[in-house]
């Protein structure tokens, strides 16, 4: 009964939803199931790849100052992006 309840609670959570909010919830679930879903296997999350010196090989060089600057750069486009759409 007590099952019955919470899954009552939670459908009426997601009727209050809008369609788009419903879809965040739908993607979550569905990370949470594929993230439960590598625990039980056993490589699990460690089967990542690599990308270190994936560029060592490429002729130029790209400097912290490069990196920095790259940042801050679309940090500015990001806020500018957010003030409009408010």
């Amino acid at each position: 009964m007590a099952v019955t309840k919470r899954i009552e609670k939670r459908l009426d959570t997601l009727n209050e939803l809008s369609e788009h909010q419903v879809g965040e919830v739908e993607d979550f679930a569905e990370f949470l199931r594929m993230k439960a879903q590598c625990r039980r296997t056993s490589k699990g999350f460690r089967n990542i790849i690599k990308l270190e010196g994936l560029w060592k090989d490429l002729p130029f060089d790209i400097t912290e100052e490069d990196v920095r600057e790259a940042r801050r750069e679309l940090g500015q486009q990001i806020a500018q992006r957010a003030g409009k759409t408010h």
